[in-house]
């Protein structure tokens, strides 16, 4: 028997020479196949080389013949991919690489592969390293990789989500805030790489800094009811992502409420006749936090009492007396 090599699925027609006569023919392809026929066909479907043996007796005596069949594998049939990166870092280099398999699942060493991808994503080169570009993103089938054998192409493409970078920035809309007492409004946080990407992934904790404000998870700020004394700190603000650590403090103003009440300072119990005096007022919200009056009205409610000025200067009358149920508006 002689040598032989083929393509995988490959038949083969073993014969032996006429003059050999045999009681029993006893083959053995090597690849877990046999026959007892004086000329076998049989059909390789394996790649790989296969010692194939034939042994035949006559009258009781045996002999032995071995030959050695060699068999590549067929036609291209799939890639698989190896471990292929949930995500990929913006400008980031990774190596992609695959396996390649003939129709029958045999495979095959050191194919040639093509890499190709969408320039949107980046660029790859002809060993399969990729480099991610700028635009981040979830791009389903944007890298393809195909090989060619026996005239049979096939190609296989895969996604890749490209992220962005570290943590560089954080923006915080707005960034003071100037809202009345027991009121609310939101705050937005967004978080940057270097580049301006936003970064989705990253995680937000606030916490409010006066008493009896708060503020959600979300960053929905509620305020309390005290007023504040100017612009204070209200809200601390945490971004993380990936053990980096950025952190803001978000100030602003709590104003009083609407007007509730007014009230008489500093009035003095008794005047005596034409004696003058300035009144004062100040009002207050319903939580008691004091109010700047802009426009102020003075009425008295009878000369007998006296008259009162635009500016709130009045001036008693001449009818000496304890007015309890007539005054001042």
């Amino acid at each position: 028997m002689s040598s032989e090599t083929g393509s995988a699925p490959h038949e083969i027609s073993f014969t032996i020479d006429e003059a050999i006569k045999a009681d029993t023919f006893d083959w053995d392809f090597g690849d877990g196949v046999g026959s007892e026929e004086r000329e076998p066909r049989h059909t390789f479907q394996d790649a790989g080389t296969f010692s194939v043996r034939l042994t035949v007796v006559k009258d009781g005596r045996s002999s032995v013949g071995e030959s050695t069949v060699t068999i590549q594998p067929g036609e291209a049939g799939w890639i698989e991919m190896d471990q292929v990166p949930d995500s990929i870092t913006y400008l980031s280099t990774t190596e992609f690489s695959a396996k390649a398999f003939d129709v029958l699942g045999n495979f095959i060493v050191d194919p040639l592969f093509n890499w190709d991808c969408d320039p949107i994503v980046g660029a790859i080169n002809a060993s399969g390293i990729f480099t991610a570009g700028q635009n981040v993103g979830n791009y389903p089938e944007a890298i393809s990789v195909s090989f060619e054998r026996l005239g049979v192409e096939v190609v296989q493409k895969f996604g890749v989500e490209i992220i962005g970078g570290d943590l560089h920035a954080v923006f915080i809309e707005p960034n003071t805030l100037d809202v009345q007492v027991a009121r609310s409004e939101n705050i937005k946080v967004r978080a940057i790489d270097s580049a301006g990407h936003l970064l989705e992934s990253a995680s937000f904790s606030f916490k409010a800094i006066r008493d009896g404000d708060s503020v959600d998870p979300t960053g929905r700020f509620k305020s309390g009811t005290v007023a504040s004394k100017g612009e204070e700190s209200l809200v601390f603000v945490e971004v993380e992502l990936n053990g980096r650590v950025i952190e803001s403090v978000v100030s602003g103003i709590i104003r009083p409420g609407i007007l509730d009440q007014v009230h008489p300072f500093d009035i003095p119990a008794s005047l005596q006749i034409r004696e003058s005096v300035q009144l004062t007022v100040f009002g207050t919200d319903r939580f008691g936090n004091s109010l700047m009056l802009d426009e102020l009205k003075w009425s008295a409610s009878s000369p007998d009492i006296g008259s009162i000025t635009d500016s709130g200067i009045f001036t008693a009358g001449t009818v000496a007396g304890e007015y309890l149920e007539e005054g001042i508006t």
